[in-house]
């Protein structure tokens, strides 16, 4: 079970990266690492003085993941597989011992996390075929997938069933219901690279809001740029992060956004962008200011 665990985090970690590294070595390397070993490594610099194990500090996965992102143009929503493969893997690596249930919880993240880095392979021309990356185990893979599939419907039709409970609890009385429209209209402090969206809540029909993380999307000119190749960074979009529903008190996140059917991208109002303090956000995390 310790060599499950240790395998499933060093398999998707390895995927992540070789996914990167044949884009470009440089998406895997981590800022201040080794720039001559990355640069030997993509056969772009002479020099024979290259160690048999190359010094290059690489990206953790999360930070793969983001990149990823980026070249994929499309939102990740396993984050919290991917935190479960990796504190598996971690648990195994420097305690020597696995949970058998938090074990299994890992080896659904992973067929899960495989399957996503696979159809993000195959959008930028890479191999991302399911049964040559599983061989013998693909038949395997699919049903530990189709059963992760049906735990994460199944835990949102709970979820929807709950709030659905709470909103007739408090529509059952006057005073429930005449304090719905003030409910509607609550929401948390946006962060500076959020923006939230009105959106009917899909258990009780109320208004609810879906936030964003507003990104930068490189645009790209095929006629001046090689294909890839950002042109430049004007795109700036949003994309769902979470629900919340101040009535029936419905939060989804991740998995359940796609269940819900919250999964569309936006494009930021002239009056989102102009917010106090996002000008300066967008400065600073534009993509030629990253290392």
């Amino acid at each position: 079970m310790i060599d499950q665990a240790f395998s499933a985090g060093a398999a998707i970690e390895l995927l992540l990266k070789a996914t990167l590294a044949t884009v470009d070595i440089h998406l895997i390397r981590e800022s201040g690492s080794n720039h001559i070993a990355a640069l030997s490594l993509s056969g772009k610099h002479t020099k024979p003085a290259v160690p048999p194990l190359p010094d290059i500090r690489t990206l953790a996965p999360p930070g793969a993941v983001t990149i990823l992102e980026l070249l994929a143009n499309q939102k990740f929503s396993g984050s919290s597989d991917l935190k479960t493969v990796l504190a598996v893997r971690d648990s195994a690596v420097h305690m020597g011992f696995v949970d058998a249930r938090a074990n299994e919880r890992a080896v659904g993240g992973l067929v899960k996390l495989v399957g996503w880095v696979l159809a993000v392979r195959r959008g930028l021309g890479q191999d991302g075929d399911w049964d040559t990356f599983w061989s013998k185990h693909a038949q395997q893979a699919r049903e530990i997938l189709d059963a992760r599939n049906e735990e994460i419907f199944t835990e949102f039709q709970r979820k929807i069933s709950a709030a659905k409970a709470r909103y007739a609890k408090l529509a059952g009385t006057e005073s429930g219901r005449d304090a719905i429209p003030y409910l509607e209209e609550g929401e948390e402090p946006l962060a500076v690279n959020e923006i939230s969206r009105e959106t009917v809540c899909p258990a009780c029909g109320c208004r609810g809001r879906t936030r964003f993380e507003v990104v930068l999307r490189p645009l790209v000119v095929d006629s001046e740029f090689p294909p890839g190749q950002p042109a430049n960074y004007g795109q700036v979009i949003g994309r769902p992060d979470q629900f919340h529903c101040s009535v029936c008190k419905l939060a989804l996140v991740g998995d359940d956004l796609t269940a819900a059917g919250i999964v569309e991208e936006v494009a930021l109002s002239a009056e989102e962008m102009s917010r106090d303090g996002f000008f300066d956000w967008l400065l600073m995390n534009s993509i030629d200011e990253q290392p």
